[in-house]
């Protein structure tokens, strides 16, 4: 559940683990947010959508603007 705003793509770095996370930016009512999410294997197979300048959507959580996920 949430609501869905678009940010967009900073960085992105592969771990030592082999995950991929991304870094993104939002602004919520003048406000900005950083976050940065590992990449599920569905995400990872779309890569493009994910490089740096992408816009993509992000869910945040209503009551706590900083609580957000890729979608």
């Amino acid at each position: 559940t949430g609501r869905i705003t678009e940010g967009t793509i900073l960085d992105g770095e592969i771990l030592d683990s082999g995950d991929e996370v991304v870094y993104y930016f939002y602004n919520i009512q003048g406000v900005d947010f950083e976050s940065s999410d590992v990449l599920t294997d569905e995400q990872k197979a779309n890569s493009i959508k994910y490089a740096p300048g992408a816009k993509v959507s992000i869910r945040f959580d209503p009551k706590n603007h900083g609580n957000c996920i890729l979608v």
